[in-house]
């Protein structure tokens, strides 16, 4: 499992827009019950945002940056 939430992590990270927990479900190879899973756990530790009424699921920004680097503004 602790593959399973690091791809479920990156797969967020890449976009760092919103998700339909089917769509992560396909993506990392869970079930969407199992994502759901995952979502609510990490909702409760403000690593994710996640909408149960519209069953989607996003990374918060601070810990996307764990993620991907942003590209820089040269001055």
């Amino acid at each position: 499992m602790p593959d399973k939430l690091d791809d479920f992590l990156w797969f967020l990270a890449e976009s760092g827009g919103w998700w339909s927990l089917s769509e992560v479900a396909g993506a990392i190879g869970l079930s969407e019950e199992r994502v759901e899973m995952v979502a609510s756990l990490l909702d409760e530790f403000d690593f994710v945002s996640f909408d149960r009424e519209k069953r989607r699921v996003r990374i918060h920004p601070r810990v996307r940056q764990f993620y991907v680097e942003e590209p820089q503004e040269i001055p």
